[in-house]
């Protein structure tokens, strides 16, 4: 019946998100990510409420990490040469790589992309995107993002 279903969906739902901490993330863990919402959407239906709370939180989560904005911003940061993480996971800028080959496309893309004040699932306020594109914008003065 429905509760069979439901076990299995939360097991395939604990399958699809990846169990990786967030300085071994990589952008296709991200997008594989972001393929479960559809299953999550799902658990979110099922009468258990232990399913339905992991569902919610994780689609809030999904909802700003995959949108144009958090795909952006993850593209950016995750496992990227412009982006050096401490130990805690902790990611800065290195903002004198934005010029080069391998960032430049992707800090266009985040200025592009995020609107301002305007990321959902709370994984980042939109205050810090704010300062991220002023900072990008600093930063790629020499190298203009042309379609901007």
């Amino acid at each position: 019946g429905t509760a069979d279903n439901c076990s299995q969906l939360f097991a395939s739902v604990q399958q699809c998100l990846p169990q990786t901490s967030p300085g071994e993330m990589s952008f296709s863990t991200l997008q594989t990510m972001c393929g479960c919402s559809s299953q999550l959407t799902e658990l979110k239906a099922c009468p258990n409420a232990l399913y339905q709370s992991v569902a919610e939180m994780e689609l809030q989560i999904l909802d700003g990490l995959c949108s144009p904005c958090g795909l952006a911003l993850g593209k950016l940061a995750i496992g990227s040469t412009c982006m050096k993480h401490d130990a805690s996971g902790e990611g800065k800028m290195l903002l004198e790589t934005l010029c080069g080959s391998e960032c430049h496309a992707d800090a266009c893309s985040v200025l592009a992309d995020c609107a301002d004040g305007q990321v959902s699932g709370g994984m980042i306020s939109p205050a810090q995107v704010a300062e991220l594109k002023k900072n990008i914008t600093e930063a790629t003065t020499q190298c203009a993002c042309s379609s901007l």
